[in-house]
């Protein structure tokens, strides 16, 4: 299937074997909803559900407070500086013919895994299809999950470097309280973020300044605590398609959520026999329950304001574990009756609470909340509920170029990675042997051996000395034969090191750490290399369901609140010395650049490693490398080796350096590139290559080595004899754990 955006098509494809992205419950949903049907009260792949599911919701004895709600929305998304189709979508669910698809998630670093995005999208995408259908207005709704108290969940950003390493990132969070862990929205945004987003530029391999990076910078700017962070974010990807974000921990629907929580509380009993009921029965069908909730558990948790801790009912009183709180149960009547905002609901009770403030007609769920919810059906009839239509969110995995071409160097797939990634590195290192080296020069051995046993003999007859001679003779043969087998193996070595290192970087791109991809890698890296246009082309792209490969093309010009990028110094997940075009950190289009086989070209800057395009955190300097000093023995030796200035192989006329592109002086225009010319006398890169940057006046930016590093660009001001070269974002971001 291809979704044509502004300018080219993007490819998306179908992945039939769900089970190598979900587990068993999921699939059954998607593929054999017969199976899991006792579990639900409506097939979401019945047109009709929907219908019926908005009559429902008329017929109920509670209606959603409406109108107050809208206000509450309308107010928090202008907070964060949401478009004006949020604005109007959160006043339109005051008609009271308007309905609601809700899906939501706990707010993450930089938004979290992929699926939080994806999610924002299925809840936009069936809000669309369900408003033309339906013939009435549909809102869009992410739940942000503020009032979640899982830390370690939300506190982590992974990130693959251009070697296949999995980088884990958290931030310095104040460490969790005696006796509760405050609501991670509330966290405030400490000033580590700011080193945290500059990392994320520099594994991403974009300048500081990108627009992208600009985006995460500013919303974290403007935003107090982690959940505004994630709200902010969320609004500025995807406001202008009315998605309206909801905080629950507003005051305003901490209010109006009041009666269910003293429902709750009521019925606590009830909840969890029916819980307990749906988990036998679950059982019954091969299914692990996802649901395992304490039966003292009254379901809610209680913020004093410093941390989060569950209620628990406890020898006729109502206390947290540690026993810092207590209430009777007529003080707990009228502490929800004075203080609603203090209370939240446990993963039991969230969904019942988004239907009771909202006319649900369509739930957006993963996995796990697909599970959750099996086990509420009969729990939705204690609060006068019925369980909406539970919509299958979409799933993706994104293939960048980088993994088409080492895809396409070992004859593998993408469902090879997803499937089996042990057996796609034992194919691919045993095919890299395709003569069998050991048993064919133990076999080469043995000939020889076998060879001159008889001419021994036949010598000795000659005389009886040269069976002796013939031995050394034979030595000799042998050790010229472990030589080559050494030379073979070291050879063999060098590209069995390579092809691990590309199925380091597969596996670490496709399948990380072992998990789905959408529940590892972040967005934004993802928008920093390629733009958004892919993004906003799933919005468009038709659904078949499931779950779908998604092949991301280089960016293009197009527009957009985070507009598309000019192509990365270097391809993607490629190492700098195998990428073709721009070198690895290449300078403006006005500087010249070496090639690795000698550059030609008139340029105006000398060639050298540009300084790193993240700046250092503030408080932290740059480490400078000193280039050799102009007439030194080193610019001499060079340029006796080299001939002429330019290189005896350069080509294009002018001065500048040839196959070592570190001295300072005149730039010089690539040649020999891999794919086409970008360089020459001004010219421009090539638009039809993958990679590429356009040249200057001078020529393009080439391939350069040098003893300050790969890459071309002009020297710093000031001294054109020195490059700075940054030594990395230190800090106070974490970097926790690397995986191979």
């Amino acid at each position: 299937m291809l979704t044509r955006g502004r300018d080219r098509p993007v490819q998306i494809q179908p992945l039939e074997q769900l089970e190598w992205v979900y587990p068993d419950f999921f699939v059954h949903y998607q593929r054999d909803f017969e199976r899991v049907r006792p579990f639900f009260h409506y097939n979401p792949q019945d047109e009709s559900a929907f219908a019926r599911r908005a009559q429902v919701l008329e017929r109920l004895p509670h209606r959603p407070p409406r109108e107050a709600v809208a206000q509450a929305l309308a107010a928090y998304n202008a907070a964060l500086d949401a478009e004006e189709p949020a604005l109007e979508a959160a006043r339109r669910l005051a008609d009271p013919r308007a309905l609601v698809v809700v899906g939501g998630q706990q707010p993450g670093l930089a938004t979290g895994p992929l699926y939080t995005v994806y999610k924002a999208l299925g809840i936009i995408r069936w809000a669309q299809r369900l408003a033309g259908a339906l013939n009435r207005p549909v809102v869009p709704v992410f739940w942000l999950a503020t009032e979640d108290h899982d830390l370690a969940e939300c506190n982590q950003l992974h990130l693959l470097d251009d070697r296949g390493r999995l980088h884990r990132l958290a931030l310095p969070f104040p460490a969790a309280r005696a006796g509760g862990q405050p609501p991670v929205g509330t966290l405030p945004l400490v000033p580590a973020a700011r080193a945290l987003i500059a990392e994320m530029a520099r594994l991403a391999g974009v300048p500081a300044g990108h627009p992208v990076v600009e985006v995460l910078e500013d919303a974290r700017q403007r935003s107090q605590n982690l959940g505004q962070w994630v709200g902010r974010l969320l609004a500025r990807l995807f406001s202008r398609d009315g998605l309206v974000i909801l905080d629950p921990m507003d005051s305003v629907l901490r209010r109006l959520s009041r009666p269910l929580f003293q429902r709750a509380v009521v019925r606590r009993e009830a909840i969890h026999r029916e819980l307990a009921a749906a988990a036998q029965r679950l059982q019954r069908r091969g299914y692990r329950p996802g649901l395992d909730v304490d039966p003292a558990h009254t379901n809610l948790f209680y913020f004093d304001g410093r941390r989060r801790a569950a209620l628990l009912w406890q020898d006729g009183r109502f206390a947290d574990r540690h026993g810092r709180l207590a209430f009777s149960p007529a003080d707990l009547a009228r502490e929800l009756e004075r203080r609603p905002e203090a209370f939240s609901p446990n993963v039991v009770l969230r969904p019942l609470v988004q239907d009771w403030l909202l006319p649900v007609v369509g739930f957006v769920v993963g996995p796990g909340e697909a599970l959750y919810l099996a086990q509420l059906g009969d729990v939705y009839p204690l609060f006068g509920l019925e369980m909406p239509v539970v919509l299958p969110r979409p799933g993706f995995t994104l293939v960048e170029p980088a993994a088409v071409e080492r895809l396409g160097r070992y004859r593998a797939t993408v469902g090879e990675v997803l499937a089996d990634p042990a057996g796609l590195r034992r194919r691919v290192l045993q095919e890299l042997d395709p003569v069998g080296i050991d048993d064919r020069f133990a076999s080469l051995r043995q000939q020889f051996k076998d060879l001159y046993a008889a001419l021994l003999d036949d010598l000795e007859r000659v005389r009886p000395e040269l069976r002796s001679l013939g031995q050394d003779n034979l030595g000799r043969i042998l050790m010229q034969v472990d030589y080559l087998h050494r030379k073979t193996w070291q050879h063999h070595r060098r590209r069995q090191r390579e092809a691990g290192r590309d199925l380091d970087w597969l596996e670490g791109s496709l399948r990380p750490a072992g998990q789905p991809q959408e529940r590892v890698h972040n967005v934004f890296p993802y928008l920093m290399r390629y733009g958004e246009r892919w993004l906003r082309s799933l919005l468009r792209a038709p659904w078949p369901g499931g779950h779908q490969l998604v092949f991301l093309d280089p960016p293009g010009d197009e527009p957009g609140i985070l507009p598309a990028i000019a192509a990365p110094a270097h391809a993607p997940g490629l190492p700098p010395e195998r990428a073709t075009g721009a070198g690895r950190h290449a300078g403006p289009p006005d500087a010249g650049g070496g090639d690795a086989s000698g550059a030609g070209g008139s340029g105006a800057s000398g060639a050298g490693r540009t300084a790193s395009p993240v700046p250092a955190a503030p408080g932290h300097g740059w480490r400078k490398a000193a280039l050799p000093p102009a007439g030194s023995r080193v610019q001499r030796r060079h340029r006796d080796r080299q001939g002429a200035p330019g290189g005896d192989r350069a080509r294009g006329g002018g001065a500048g350096p040839g196959r070592h592109a570190h001295l300072a002086g005149h730039g010089g225009g690539s040649a020999r590139l891999p794919l086409g010319d970008p360089g020459g006398r001004g010219g421009a890169g090539d638009p039809a290559l993958p990679v590429h940057r356009p040249g200057g006046p001078g020529g393009g930016p080439g391939r350069g080595r040098g003893l300050a590093g790969r890459g071309s660009g002009p020297s710093p001001p000031g001294n054109p004899q020195r490059a700075r070269v940054h030594r990395g974002v230190p800090g106070r971001v974490a970097v926790v754990q690397r995986r191979r």
